[in-house]
């Protein structure tokens, strides 16, 4: 039943939403500044792993700001040490808070060159390592495999978004090929992630944020050793079916994640065979 103009979709009352809106924005504005400032004092005085995970411990406080519960489901295989690319489904603003709060081990991000110019945001990034994406790229993909091997020997993960940019209906867009080449020629693993329940909390085009349950489903490392270009695209289009498959509730627990391992691991055994021959 309609609850009339003071309601919204979710059912809570503008009454509600509209200052705690207010409050979130204006709070996780200061905390960032302030986090991040402090992140760039403390940068000559860390090592980049050190540096990344006092920082995310920072950074995930914005999720209790907007009272986001977040809560990791790991699948089996996962490996929580090794230096890995993440790949989220994107939703909104929040995004790279929760992979603060789910990606145990430390980490960067891959992001458009000219977020490193926001105020608070960018200053975190630049401490932190971040990994810029420059307009009309095409040509720096070996700019980009060099920053990605450099962070992997500091012991660094990478965090990606595939799709390129935040869902307007909560599904899980077209998977773009270009960070799993990437990942490919640094030598990497690529995890697939599925954020589930964020697109309640907030959406692309509203300023309104609501209280919330997230569940991230981490699925386990996958190969892209010996992989060639036919293969990355079809890894992509497999992350992108099976990361939909949770978001959308008819995964809940990830199997079809889990699953993945076995391409990689194929494609592995198949890259060995490969070089030996």
């Amino acid at each position: 039943m309609d609850g009339g103009p003071s309601s919204t979709r979710g059912g809570e009352s503008l009454w509600f939403l509209v200052p705690f809106s207010a409050y979130c924005w204006v709070s996780a504005f200061v905390w960032m500044v302030g986090a991040s400032l402090a992140s760039t004092l403390a940068y000559p005085f860390r090592s980049p792993a050190e540096q990344s995970l006092r920082s995310a411990r920072m950074f995930r406080r914005v999720l209790d700001v907007t009272r986001t519960r977040v809560e990791g489901v790991y699948t089996q295989g996962f490996d929580r040490a090794r230096p890995s690319v993440f790949c989220f489904n994107h939703v909104n603003v929040l995004d790279a808070h929760a992979a603060c709060a789910s990606i145990p081990q430390p980490f960067v991000g891959l992001m458009l060159a000219w977020h490193f110019d926001i105020p608070g945001y960018g200053w975190m990034m630049r401490a932190t390592h971040g990994i810029p994406v420059h307009p009309a790229a095409a040509g720096r993909t070996s700019e980009l495999v060099a920053h990605a091997r450099a962070r992997a020997a500091a012991g660094l993960s990478i965090l990606v978004f595939p799709e390129g940019h935040r869902t307007r209906d909560g599904r899980v867009g077209p998977y773009r090929r270009g960070v799993f080449f990437m990942a490919r020629d640094a030598g990497l693993p690529v995890v697939p992630v599925a954020v589930v329940g964020m697109h309640a909390v907030n959406r692309k085009g509203s300023a309104l944020f609501r209280p919330g349950h997230v569940t991230i489903v981490v699925g386990p490392q996958v190969e892209t050793h010996g992989l060639d270009d036919a293969g990355v695209t079809r890894l992509a289009a497999s992350f992108q079916r099976g990361v939909s498959a949770v978001v959308e509730g008819r995964d809940p627990t990830g199997e079809g994640l889990s699953a993945l391992r076995t391409l990689g691991e194929a494609t592995a055994r198949v890259g060995a065979a490969s070089t030996q021959a």
